[in-house]
């Protein structure tokens, strides 16, 4: 189990990946480092399950044509 202080480091590299935020050298010594450690391997596959939740699993309400318009005078008129 990865020490608690390494966690957010190591959310933010997955969310890094995930984000495709890394660049290419980087996103390679990623995977190979997810390859050979478990918790790291974990926090990844949790995260693409979270993300392909919510994805996929949240149904919004689609806005109004009228909702839409107003945002759209709003900011025609709003003061720049």
């Amino acid at each position: 189990m990865r020490d608690s202080k390494q966690q957010p480091e190591t959310n933010r590299r997955v969310s890094m990946y995930l984000d495709r935020a890394l660049s290419q050298e980087d996103e390679s010594r990623f995977l190979q480092e997810a390859k050979h450690d478990p918790a790291l391997q974990v926090a990844l596959n949790q995260e693409q399950s979270f993300r392909q939740l919510i994805r996929n699993g949240v149904h919004r309400r689609k806005a109004s044509t009228a909702l839409i318009q107003s945002i759209k005078d709003k900011i025609r008129t709003a003061p720049h």
